[in-house]
């Protein structure tokens, strides 16, 4: 969601690290659990992750490699053979961005309740955190803050960001940015709060449903900034021959640092605009 709303024409670092997440979620030590959950929880030795009951894959992942290729434009996730699911040595499974929506389409069927047992209807807890499956008594607040920030109620987004600060005791790096002890939340409560923090009325909704402009994928781009040196808050064209940026300088750099801006295509005048906007520290 923040490439998509907010930093559009940033492909930098932010996409470079989305393909690296989507290539260590098709390798063994992250796919691996599927073998073991085949073999005592379907009793076959089928380890094909994607054809039946897996929304890790066919749900989660689907979702963030559709994101990906509507907010950057890049189509390399529709070849075929270009998502290669690597269950276990030897068992690899070769599949696509569209072959992965086919299997949802043919596989309709599911359940509201997450995380319920097909053969004994057990499901966990309530009041627990998915990313790590400890108990955690906010584990819902986030979920208030993003349904709440989607439909544009900004004072219970915000009271429920506060009780959320005030349970996972933040920290500062040097830097100057904020982050939470491992110990207080898993990495997909945390992930989940950022989104809540940077979600507006209908931002999802138009993310799913349009996502970023045919005149902003057409440039100018944003294409190199150090990290963590810079923190890009905002890269947006709005006609394909302008580029605003929001940026934030490290806290713990004094040092100058290179941009390199590409598709920087001139209109008719020969005219191309870069706002740039430097966060005061």
């Amino acid at each position: 969601m923040y490439q998509g709303i907010c930093v559009p024409n940033f492909p930098g670092y932010c996409s470079n690290t989305y393909r690296q997440l989507i290539a260590k979620s098709l390798s063994p030590p992250v796919l691996g659990y599927w073998k073991w959950e085949a073999l005592w929880g379907k009793f076959t030795t089928n380890f094909d992750p994607v054809k039946e009951d897996n929304i890790m894959v066919t749900g989660f992942f689907l979702q963030a490699v559709a994101l990906y290729t509507a907010n950057t434009g890049d189509m390399r996730y529709t070849k075929l053979v270009s998502l290669a699911f690597g269950v276990s040595k030897g068992r690899v499974y070769d599949y696509d961005i569209h072959s992965l929506s086919n299997a949802v389409f043919m596989e309709p069927d599911g359940s509201i309740i997450p995380i319920r047992s097909g053969i004994t209807g057990f499901t966990i807890p309530g009041l627990i955190d998915p990313g790590n499956y400890r108990t955690c008594p906010y584990s819902m607040t986030h979920a208030i803050a993003h349904t709440a920030g989607e439909f544009g109620d900004e004072q219970i987004r915000k009271k429920a960001l506060e009780k959320l600060h005030l349970e996972m005791n933040p920290l500062v790096a040097k830097t100057g940015v904020i982050h939470w002890p491992l110990e207080k939340a898993s990495s997909h409560t945390k992930t989940a709060t950022v989104k809540a923090m940077l979600l507006r009325k209908e931002d999802w909704k138009s993310l799913i449903m349009r996502g970023p402009d045919e005149t902003t994928l057409k440039g100018p781009i944003l294409d190199q900034v150090p990290y963590p040196g810079v923190l890009v808050a905002k890269a947006r064209s709005n006609t394909s021959h302008d580029l605003h940026l929001l940026l934030y300088p490290s806290a713990a750099s004094e040092e100058r640092h290179c941009f390199r801006l590409t598709l920087m295509e001139s209109p008719q005048d020969g005219r191309t605009s870069v706002t740039i906007e430097p966060a005061v520290k």
